[in-house]
């Protein structure tokens, strides 16, 4: 074990294993895995393992290990690991990717979109659309409602017009008028 003061300015400790130093606002501390570094309150740095930070209050913040890293700048951030990552620039823009899905979210144009390649999703503003493989989801709030699933398919655009069925038989109305129409033949 190892001591040495020369107060109030600096201070000096440690052992086989670790040692610690203090000058001032000024600080070291070491062991056999890593560090820790500082200039309080201005910028702190260390490193343990496979595990690492810095930090310059309040303007960046970063961090992580092996498996994943993060850092912050004002309000911008990023974060990144095995399974995707994420960024953004708060409150204007976050998107990522994880995997093959990606998405996108734009809170001021009350817009978001994912997808993965296959399917995908957009909201915007009060509309809804979903693309499927087997079809499709469509929503617009108040001003129609319409989608496809697979060989059935429905459309409503409220007080106008009405039209649903599948690959055999179809049913509309419009306004006061109907309209059925299948292998049998049709109605009016």
């Amino acid at each position: 074990d190892h001591y040495f003061h020369v107060p109030p300015l600096y201070f000096s400790w440690g052992d086989a294993n670790e040692s610690t130093s203090l000058l001032a606002n000024v600080f070291w501390h070491e062991k056999k895995t890593g560090y820790d570094f500082g200039v309080a309150p201005l910028y702190f740095r260390g490193r343990d393992g496979p595990s690492h930070y810095d930090v310059a209050p309040p303007l960046f913040w970063s961090w992580g290990d092996e498996q994943r890293s993060n850092w912050i700048a004002g309000p911008v951030f990023h974060r990144e690991g095995a399974e995707g990552w994420d960024t953004g620039v708060l409150p204007l823009w976050i998107g990522g990717l994880h995997g093959k899905r990606e998405y996108n979210l734009v809170p001021p144009l009350l817009f978001y979109r994912s997808s993965d390649g296959v399917e995908s999703a957009t909201w915007f503003a009060n509309t809804y659309y979903e693309a499927r493989a087997d079809g499709f989801t469509l929503v617009s709030v108040p001003l129609v409602f319409a989608g496809r699933d697979g060989k059935t398919h429905y459309t409503y655009v409220p007080q106008l017009f009405f039209r649903w069925g599948d690959a055999a038989e179809t049913t509309t109305v419009a306004a006061n008028v109907f309209y059925r129409s299948g292998p049998d033949g049709f109605d009016l």
